[in-house]
């Protein structure tokens, strides 16, 4: 923990710039020069710490002696989610908070209850995964309600279409177009003799989640623009396949389309989060084409144990953000909203844009593989000092992007 966390202690002693306050302008900081990744790094700590939370520890905020209760409610559950209550749960508790979280088990009228429910119970804080379908109405409740409250995984919109919380997100235009050409350039350094009129882009849309198929949408966009001559750019919508978030579902779409293209040299699949990746490698494995098959995913909390296992197939890489992160920052926000250190339009105050009034984190997202995984997890267990995966040790110190700025 070593040279990040002296870091850390030495700039937080003469941190001058808070989180909670006046908008103040960013200090100019070099930026990251890999493409795509323009981002925060560890070397920038002084500016990320006062805009991002990281100047609002568990130690900086340090308990006033109240026994707040906060929930996460979740809208279902799975690896990420639990990641992320996780890191909640470990700044809240330690600041003398209860903490509990709960899945809505994927149905908008029991998420709407849930809120409705802990409300009643005098909570004083609450973590809500809103999507397009409960939105408008979890803001209209919550903040009626009074109580504080920030959206997990993605903005909150009133029925207007104006945010109405801080928030911590990923820019899914952004993701899905790094996901694209990351791809492509996997394809041109492992394949000798990859030429993209050979490729088949294929990819598993989600259509009724916004955001991932807004994903989608951005690497077709993608594709089209920076591989136009591919053998062929398709969308499948594994909705319309029916099945569930599940591999299975993956594995149908793969196997269908690959017997229907029997003369395609290299395939790309590409999918908007991990759940269903399994199924594509599998599909990959049954058609006996795993050697020409890339396939790759945003998000990689289900790609760790198969990474761990070395059993990753045609699974080349993800772009990953640590949801341990993003838990961690929410979690110090929301200590911070319930003490009143700050003003929801007050924190995180650097990134307010311009014409709104409650700011917005979007996460970096790094290119995580086999080669670098453990690198990549024993630079997040420092820079929030738990070592939730157990790679603190074998971090080179290799400063990774943190904070997505923009192309």
């Amino acid at each position: 923990m070593k040279k990040l966390l002296s870091i850390i202690l030495a700039i937080l002693m003469v941190l001058t710039l808070v989180s909670c306050g006046g908008k103040t302008a960013p200090a100019d900081t070099p930026k990251d020069e890999t493409p795509g990744a323009n981002g925060d790094t560890a070397s920038d700590l002084a500016q990320f710490q006062a805009a991002t939370g990281f100047a609002l520890t568990p130690d900086s905020l340090k308990s006033n002696g109240e026994k707040y209760k906060v929930a996460y409610i979740s809208f279902s559950w799975d690896n990420t989610v639990e990641h992320m209550a996780n890191a909640m749960k470990r700044v809240l508790e330690g600041l003398g908070c209860e903490f509990t979280a709960l899945s809505s088990e994927g149905n908008p009228d029991t998420f709407i209850t849930n809120i409705e429910n802990y409300i009643s119970q005098d909570y004083d804080g609450l973590f809500v995964n809103v999507y397009s379908v409960t939105t408008g109405r979890a803001s209209e409740i919550l903040n009626e309600s009074g109580i504080k409250w920030m959206p997990a995984t993605q903005p909150a919109y009133d029925y207007d279409d104006n945010i109405v919380t801080p928030y911590v997100a990923v820019d899914d235009a952004y993701v899905g177009r790094r996901l694209t050409d990351e791809a492509l350039a996997w394809a041109e350094e492992n394949w000798a003799d990859f030429d993209v009129k050979d490729c088949y882009i294929y990819i598993i849309d989600v259509s009724t989640g916004t955001e991932l198929h807004n994903r989608c949408l951005a690497m077709e966009e993608e594709a089209k623009k920076v591989a136009g001559d591919a053998y062929k750019i398709e969308i499948g919508d594994s909705i319309a396949e029916g099945g569930g978030f599940s591999p299975e579902v993956a594995y149908n779409m793969c196997v269908r389309t690959f017997a229907a293209n029997p003369n395609v040299k290299y395939w790309i699949v590409l999918h908007p989060f991990d759940y269903y990746a399994t199924g594509t490698c599998r599909a990959a494995e049954d058609y006996n084409i795993v050697d020409n098959v890339c396939t790759a995913t945003c998000n990689g909390d289900n790609y760790l144990p198969i990474l761990q296992d070395g059993t990753t197939g045609a699974w080349r890489f993800c772009l990953y953000w640590d949801n341990g992160l993003w838990g961690y920052l929410y979690g110090c926000g929301m200590y911070a909203l319930l003490t009143e250190t700050c003003k929801p339009e007050e924190l995180w105050n650097d990134y307010i844009k311009e014409g709104e009034t409650y700011a917005g984190l979007q996460m970096a997202s790094l290119v995580m593989g086999p080669d670098n995984y453990k690198n990549v997890l024993g630079f997040y267990d420092n820079l929030i000092g738990d070592n939730y995966f157990g790679y603190q040790d074998e971090w080179d110190g290799t400063e990774y992007p943190v904070l997505y700025t923009g192309d």
